[in-house]
């Protein structure tokens, strides 16, 4: 007497995919998460039309700039109430500034170049959304190419807005490269928590200088707000330019993709 089977399908336990490993493109490519196409093509789309739009605008300000043969420009710092007055129990401060000659072409030169590096980086973003999306965890010389170019384009616009002949004469630039030498300092940290205690340190103290010192000079207070943020872009931009550093950020990146994309799969 033979048995019946039970028609039906019986729940498969399936396990989840093993983690691939970084080095290999193909294997990068499968733990990533897919994302909606059109998500993703209106995210591309409006970064490139931000991109190039700030582009041409400062290019267009430059240029104005050349023109004109003059750039006027106000810095404030303090607080002002509600009618746009100074507040009184606040310090404020004013500064009118009135650049000719060199330092109005130095001015122009620097809005030119962010506004080039501006549009190249909207050009890149919106070629990328007409082909197929590219991984960006795979890593080519076509990248490392794009990415010289546009460390260079960086390094114009900080140049002509912060330029180093100018130490000593205009706070802004003093500010920079005070900002500059502690980045550098901490790039030769090679020990990660010695350098996560330093950063701790270093940084809130360039942003304390930067309130108080700011009182009296606005800037002091830009050169340090904008050495900050530079200094991380040219950074990231160095940094990624390093194969073996680049390759073990890359190998992190791809490790903590597979860890959610298996944690994701586990919970369904």
């Amino acid at each position: 007497m033979s048995k019946r089977r039970k028609s039906g399908t019986s729940p498969r336990h399936e396990s989840p995919p093993p983690a691939d490993s970084a080095g290999d493109s193909a294997a990068v490519v499968k733990v990533l998460p897919r994302r909606s196409f059109f998500v993703e093509l209106l995210q591309r789309l409006f970064i490139a039309a931000l991109c190039l739009g700030a582009g041409y605008g400062l290019w267009r300000m430059g240029r104005n700039i050349i023109r004109t043969g003059e750039y006027n420009y106000v810095l404030e710092s303090g607080g002002r109430d509600a009618r746009g007055e100074p507040r009184r129990n606040s310090p404020f401060t004013r500064e009118i500034v009135h650049a000719t000659g060199d330092w109005a072409r130095e001015q122009a030169f620097g809005f030119m170049a962010a506004g080039a590096t501006l549009a190249y980086w909207g050009s890149l973003v919106l070629l990328s959304s007409v082909g197929p999306f590219t991984n960006p965890l795979v890593w080519n010389p076509r990248h490392t190419a794009m990415l010289a170019v546009s460390l260079i384009g960086c390094i114009v616009a900080v140049v002509a807005f912060f330029p180093p002949w100018r130490i000593g004469t205009s706070m802004s630039c003093n500010a920079f490269y005070l900002v500059l030498a502690a980045s550098i300092y901490l790039a030769t940290i090679r020990d990660r928590s010695k350098l996560k205690e330093h950063s701790q340190k270093v940084f809130p103290a360039l942003i304390m200088s930067a309130a108080l010192v700011g009182s009296f000079s606005s800037g002091y207070a830009v050169g340090i707000i904008a050495g900050i943020f530079l200094c991380l872009l040219l950074a990231f931009h160095v940094v990624m330019l390093i194969p073996k550093v680049r390759a073990e950020l890359m190998k992190q990146a791809a490790g903590q993709t597979s860890s959610a994309r298996s944690v994701a799969y586990s919970s369904q």
